[in-house]
């Protein structure tokens, strides 16, 4: 019989996660031995850093996407009135100002353009 283990990763910790970081840990372990200069191990620590912060935002960008559409698609889940205690704490049009800039941002980045248009910044 096999036991799983309780020590579980994070969940934006994946698989690219991983390797940096077992390549580092193979580093420091030559370092300690002899085999890498401390010059290497420091590239690589800072490589692996980038890799953790960059999987971060990937993972918390996809979730805040997915809760945007899902605002987008039942709004009435969202915006309640009478202040549930699942009622959404900011107004209506907060949310609907707030959809509609999140939105123009993803546009430019995936057109290439910069900036967003001058009607969506006078009304933020």
């Amino acid at each position: 019989m096999v036991q799983e283990g309780k020590r579980t990763a994070q969940p934006w910790f994946d698989r690219k996660c991983y390797e940096a970081r077992r390549e580092l840990q193979r580093v420091a372990w030559g370092m300690l031995r002899g085999d890498t200069e401390e010059e290497r191990l420091g590239v690589m620590e800072r490589g692996y850093r980038e890799q953790l912060r960059s999987a971060k935002k990937a993972y918390f960008e996809k979730k805040e996407w997915k809760l945007i559409d899902e605002a987008a698609r039942q709004p009435y889940k969202w915006i309640r009135k009478g202040g549930g205690r699942n009622a959404c704490a900011i107004s209506a049009e907060e949310l609907a100002q707030y959809l509609l800039h999140r939105q123009l941002e993803y546009l430019d980045e995936t057109s290439g353009r910069s900036g967003v248009p001058s009607s969506a910044r006078a009304a933020k």
